[in-house]
């Protein structure tokens, strides 16, 4: 993403797949920033809303936006090679 913007989620939770999710902002300039967190802290900390009733899930700045998750990349562990 190029700014701080919610994450679109989808209407099912349950169908998010990836393990480890890495969001990017500032994509486009000189020193971007991830957050990295876990399938389990995305599905925890997901926003939901209704419009029109229809459900839709995001993840909000203020939930990925965290020390904790900027720039951990060390979270992932050592990677393990065959």
């Amino acid at each position: 993403m190029s700014k701080r913007n919610p994450v679109p989620l989808g209407t099912d939770l349950a169908k998010l797949r990836s393990d480890w999710w890495v969001i990017t902002i500032h994509a486009n300039a000189d020193q971007p920033i991830c957050f990295i967190m876990t399938l389990d802290e995305v599905r925890e900390l997901a926003h939901r809303g209704e419009k029109d009733s229809r459900v839709t899930y995001w993840l909000q700045p203020k939930a990925y936006d965290h020390e904790a998750f900027r720039d951990a990349w060390d979270r992932l562990g050592t990677p393990v090679l065959n």
